[in-house]
């Protein structure tokens, strides 16, 4: 976990966004959403900050929390993550 936490921390710290956490709960917000990004990084082979933008976390998402459509490929990528 700490590996994982340093990784994410290193890459995804300046690029994904978590000022609509809730007070006290940016960690959990950005671990969640930074892991999601990194799953669709590594399936679609893309960039980070082209996974970044993939996130869709937030109310009202119905449980996804980052999606990425790779025309190339014609596959739409659903990630669903937690941290905890």
């Amino acid at each position: 976990m700490r590996q994982i936490g340093a990784f994410l921390e290193a890459n995804y710290r300046q690029i994904v966004d978590v000022s609509d956490a809730p007070q006290g709960c940016a960690e959990d917000y950005f671990r969640t959403r930074s892991l999601a990004a990194y799953a669709i990084k590594t399936l679609a082979e893309i960039p980070f900050d082209a996974s970044a933008a993939a996130i869709v976390d937030g109310y009202g998402d119905n449980g996804i929390d980052a999606l990425y459509y790779s025309s190339s490929e014609r596959l739409l990528y659903l990630v669903q993550s937690k941290w905890k």
